[in-house]
């Protein structure tokens, strides 16, 4: 299981990588074209925005695998035991239940863009919303992980750091 997540990690880490170096291509060639030109592309900042939207969702689910999203665990480390347990399983079980309906609406979206077709691109507006919704679906498979693994003790540590 544990290489299996590492793999998955990796390959996010290098799509994520390979969009961002093609969003920041894409608008500095947009820049170029546009002021010094004077030739913009009519789809460049549609795609720079498909591509962000996509970062965003793949990002923090990869970060969610990493535990690196923002938090505050000061609270957590000055109470009992028993109640800081139970206050992670509370926040991994509403993390859940917010991925779960990140998907639903994502995928709710997705069905009433997909005949919508983007003015300079030419494709479905329901390529933007995919990105929550594959990312939606990545973060609840992690955030289904460490909710068992919190229910099991299977924690790293008493954080789930």
């Amino acid at each position: 299981m544990e290489l299996v997540k590492k793999s998955l990690a990796l390959i996010l880490r290098w799509i994520l990588t390979a969009m961002v170096l093609a969003m920041t291509l894409l608008i500095l060639g947009q820049v170029f074209w546009r002021y010094v030109l004077e030739a913009p592309f009519v789809w460049s900042e549609e795609l720079s925005l498909l591509l962000m939207t996509w970062i965003t969702f793949l990002g923090a689910a990869l970060l969610l695998m990493r535990n690196e999203h923002l938090g505050i665990e000061v609270f957590i480390e000055k109470m009992p035991p028993l109640a800081a347990k139970t206050s992670l399983l509370l926040g991994r079980a509403l993390v859940l239940l917010f991925c779960i309906c990140l998907v639903y609406g994502a995928w709710i979206l997705m069905g009433k863009t997909r005949n919508s077709i983007t003015p300079g691109l030419q494709i479905s507006v329901a390529w933007q919303y995919g990105g929550a919704f594959v990312g939606g679906i990545l973060m609840a498979l992690v955030a289904l992980e460490k909710f068992v693994r919190g229910l099991l003790n299977l924690d790293e540590s008493e954080t789930g750091q």
